[in-house]
């Protein structure tokens, strides 16, 4: 599995780190996968009913310590 691109949201509280990642997901290409590293609590949940609506695909939520990391894939142009 190739990463195309990372995102560090620490430090930063909702919306930022899901707006941030709608961002660089617009500039990359169908099937590409981002990494998403975040500090908000909730972030699990909002990056689940992101998935939902949007129709990209969460491939991994992992939680060390504090940091949530998520690997994103773009499934829509």
């Amino acid at each position: 599995m190739k990463i195309e691109n990372t995102l560090d949201a620490s430090g930063l509280e909702c919306p930022l780190p899901l707006l941030k990642t709608k961002l660089e997901l617009s500039k990359m290409s169908k099937d590409q996968i981002i990494k998403v590293i975040s500090t908000d609590p909730t972030s699990e949940e909002d990056f689940k009913a992101f998935e939902r609506m949007s129709g990209n695909v969460i491939l991994a939520i992992e939680k060390k310590e504090e940091k949530y990391f998520y690997l994103i894939q773009k499934k829509n142009d």
